[in-house]
C-alpha cells in the first residue's frame, strides 16, 4: 500500500505555510508499492508550463510515484522497474482543481542491442513535454477529481 508522508497537495499547501507556497519540487512521499526499483528513468518537462504540476505515475493501478513539478523546471523520475505506466496530473487554474490523465500507456522497457563490442542492454529514457503556451503537449483528458 502507498505511503502518503502527508496530506499536502497542489490546491492544498502544507499546513502553516504562507498562502502563496507552493509545495516543494520533487517527489511528495509516496513508497514505492512494489519495493524493487529498476533502471528505466522518466523526466517530466514542465519547463514551458504555466502551472505548477502535481504527478503520480501508476502501475497496475497503484501509486509508484508521486512528484510535483514547478512551471519553468524539469523532473527526473529514476529507479523505475520496466512495466505499463499511466501518468495522471493535477493543476489549479483560477483557484480551481483540475485532474488529467495520459491519453497512451507508457511502457518501459530493456531491449537487448548489438554493436562492434557485442551484445548490451539499452533502456528507456522516457521524456513528457507537460504544457507549452501553445496548449498541452502530453495528449491528455480531464478526469474527475476523485480519480487523481
Amino acid at each position: 500500500m502507498p505511503v502518503r508522508a502527508d496530506s499536502a497537495s497542489v490546491e492544498n499547501p502544507p499546513a502553516g505555510a504562507a498562502p502563496d507556497a507552493r509545495l516543494p519540487h520533487g517527489y511528495l512521499g509516496f513508497q514505492d508499492v512494489y519495493g524493487a526499483t529498476g533502471p528505466a528513468t522518466f523526466e517530466f518537462d514542465n519547463s514551458t508550463g504555466q502551472y505548477d504540476a502535481e504527478v503520480r505515475m501508476y502501475r497496475a493501478d497503484s501509486v509508484v510515484r508521486s512528484l510535483f513539478v514547478h512551471h519553468g523546471m524539469r523532473f527526473e523520475v529514476d529507479e523505475l522497474r520496466f512495466g505499463a505506466y499511466t501518468v495522471k496530473y493535477k493543476i489549479v487554474v483560477n483557484g480551481k482543481p483540475h485532474a488529467y490523465q495520459a491519453n497512451q500507456i507508457f511502457q518501459l522497457k530493456q531491449t537487448a542491442e548489438e554493436s562492434r563490442q557485442g551484445r548490451y542492454n539499452k533502456f528507456n529514457r522516457t521524456r513528457v513535454t507537460m504544457f507549452n503556451l501553445a496548449g498541452d503537449k502530453l495528449a491528455s483528458s480531464e478526469i474527475p477529481l476523485d480519480q487523481f
